[in-house]
């Protein structure tokens, strides 16, 4: 904080304008009175102003920028209960009580304020006993309000858009991300022309900290924001004064590039963000551009290693679509869709996925556990149900990875086939490529612990969910040993809520009760019989469980109990009829895609009877 002395006639008229609603109606006494027991105070985006539990020893007024109440909770953490902005006072509560501060306050955005002692305070409520009047109406106001206060939500936001070359269309996209924010409430989308043209001040959008008339350009802003749900903020293409206020202001800066280009920073952006002049703690997430086509763009890794950020987002200018989810996920209603493992049951993902389409629902975010980490990487990649389908069918009927034998020492299949298969179909494309934010989970054998992969080779990170211990061959990383998911998490339903908020709808394939296996027998033939019988059929196909499907049985079996749980914990929960098939019964995708479609479509009717739809119509 700093300590200014008034010497601007701009700060005096916001001063006469916002004294009476503190204090009530104001005369030349009471305001020159004031003047010369206030101090004047900068606090940066970030700091904490008041700490609960202080003593109160002053009064607060914003003059412009916006701070935020918080409260402890029972588990030690700080929970938002409401917004400070400007013309609005803190403080006073505990001056006249002689209590502790009742919440900390942090500043929001780059704030000024103005400070009056609580020996100050007392004075004027002396001299001018008309004041003590009006703080406690504003008080009853405030106590009488608590549940309605305006809470802290992420459709209360501001974004500032950084661009990271000349290239890049930041006005097209800045219009296109406005239009789809309206769908979430009003916007206002602003830039350095736009600011200039509404005041008929040519360059008024640059004055900076000095310049007499920023005063009233932080007030106009400050107006804006509390009318609107969100202000977008469309930096110059140079490191201006307008740019460093975007940034400054922002609760979200959108780093927004063309894929394809040089990913090393800028100057605009070196001078706004690089880590000696940064100058906010907003969050960022990086963007990149693309034209309207499905090909994805290699080396989003390198983007993202030259700079500091917290997610990232690969839009096509001409998709409607990829812009709804970005403004999805910028408001916190994005719907991610977590697929468990079951072996060829997995199938019946790519049903259900099928009908959340047709039904509308959006998949905005997607991630699972060993077979449904498959389906949703092709999802991701922006594969079709028919195409998702047909890679599938040929992947288990011409590679074939479940014939690879070896001598089980380790597993009883080798992984030649499946790698080969898998490098050619996801080639050298990296989790960061994928169109769709993408993660899958396996479980560190060394560690006991599951592993979130976000990030790296894709063929690899699916190959290490689908190791089955005892099936498939461990992967190796770092000197630990990774298998499948399963054996912690087939349902990482919590790991999706925790990374991304949002709606999140769980497919469990991993049925309590495997119909597959035949629970009427007494006592088992001999190794002999049974591949005689294999060899040989006479009568119908045995249900016998052969050793894959004894294993695979039983590393799901902790699975089994976590359902319960995922159930409990997910918004939307889906579990498809495919008991009957066999977890090996790969050469039925086609009735096990139609049982995972028919299946949703049913549950997606009961939701729209039951109301139980809105959630996702609203996230759409």
């Amino acid at each position: 904080m700093m300590k200014e002395i008034f010497n601007q006639p701009l700060k005096l008229k916001l001063i006469e304008a916002l004294l009476p609603k503190i204090f009530g109606a104001s005369d030349e006494t009471l305001f020159n009175d004031f003047l010369n027991r206030i101090e004047w105070i900068h606090i940066n985006r970030g700091s904490c102003l008041i700490r609960q539990g202080d003593p109160g020893d002053c009064l607060y007024i914003v003059i412009s920028g916006r701070l935020r109440a918080t409260v402890k909770s029972d588990d030690g953490s700080e929970k938002p209960v409401g917004d400070i902005r400007r013309g609005e006072s803190v403080g006073e509560m505990s001056l006249l009580t002689g209590e502790e501060r009742s919440a900390s306050i942090y500043a929001v955005r780059d704030s000024e304020l103005i400070r009056l002692s609580k020996d100050d305070f007392e004075n004027v409520i002396d001299l001018y006993p008309r004041a003590l009047k009006q703080i406690t109406r504003t008080i009853i106001y405030r106590l009488k309000n608590a549940t309605a206060c305006r809470q802290t939500t992420a459709s209360e936001t501001n974004i500032a858009l950084v661009p990271l070359s000349p290239a890049v269309p930041l006005t097209e996209f800045a219009s296109r991300l406005s239009f789809s924010l309206k769908a979430h409430g009003p916007v206002l989308h602003l830039n350095s022309a736009i600011v200039d043209s509404f005041f008929n001040t040519p360059g008024i959008s640059q004055a900076d900290e000095q310049n007499q008339d920023n005063l009233k350009l932080e007030a106009w802003l400050d107006e804006q924001e509390a009318k609107n749900s969100c202000n977008i903020y469309e930096a110059d293409l140079s490191p201006t004064a307008w740019s460093r206020r975007c940034v400054r202001l922002a609760d979200e800066i959108l780093l927004v590039g063309c894929a394809g280009e040089n990913p090393e920073p800028g100057e605009t952006e070196q001078s706004l963000l690089s880590p000696d002049r940064d100058i906010t703690s907003a969050g960022r997430t990086l963007v990149l551009l693309t034209k309207d086509e499905k090909k994805l763009h290699p080396g989003t890794r390198s983007w993202m290693d030259a700079r500091r950020i917290d997610h990232h987002q690969h839009v096509r200018l001409n998709s409607d679509a990829d812009f709804m989810r970005l403004v999805r996920i910028l408001t916190g209603k994005s719907v991610g869709l977590v697929l468990g493992g079951g072996g060829a049951r997995g199938f019946a993902h790519i049903g259900v996925i099928r009908a959340l389409n047709e039904a509308g629902v959006p998949i905005d975010i997607i991630g699972g556990t060993s077979m449904g980490a498959v389906v949703a990487s092709h999802y991701a990649m922006g594969m079709t149900i028919e195409e998702m389908t047909r890679v599938q069918k040929d992947l288990y009927e011409k590679d074939r990875p479940f014939k690879d034998y070896t001598i089980p020492v380790i597993s009883l299949y080798g992984s030649k086939r499946l790698e080969s298969a898998m490098k050619r179909l996801y080639g050298s494309a990296h989790i960061e490529d994928l169109w769709l934010r993408f993660f899958c989970v396996s479980t560190n054998l060394t560690q006991a612990e599951t592993v979130i992969h976000r990030s790296g080779l894709l063929w690899k990170a699916v190959r290490t969910s689908l190791s089955l211990p005892g099936v498939l061959p461990p992967v190796t990383e770092k000197g630990n040993l990774l298998v499948d998911g399963c054996v912690l998490n087939n349902l990482p339903g919590d790991i999706m809520k925790n990374l991304y908020g949002g709606t999140v709808i769980v497919v469990n394939v991993n049925p309590k009760e495997d119909a597959g296996i035949d629970s009427s027998i007494e006592e088992f033939p001999s190794p002999w019989k049974i591949l005689w019988h294999n060899l040989f059929p006479r009568k119908k196909k045995s249900k016998l469980p052969n050793i894959f499907t004894v294993l695979t049985r039983a590393n799901m079996l902790g699975s089994i109990r976590q359902a319960k749980d995922a159930a409990r914990t997910a918004d939307y929960y889906l579990e498809p009829p495919i008991s009957r098939y066999g977890i090996m019964e790969f050469e039925a995708i086609e009735e096990i895609v139609d049982v995972g479609y028919q299946y949703a479509g049913e549950k997606i009717d009961e939701w729209k009877r039951g109301g139980l739809f809105n959630k996702l119509q609203g996230s759409g």
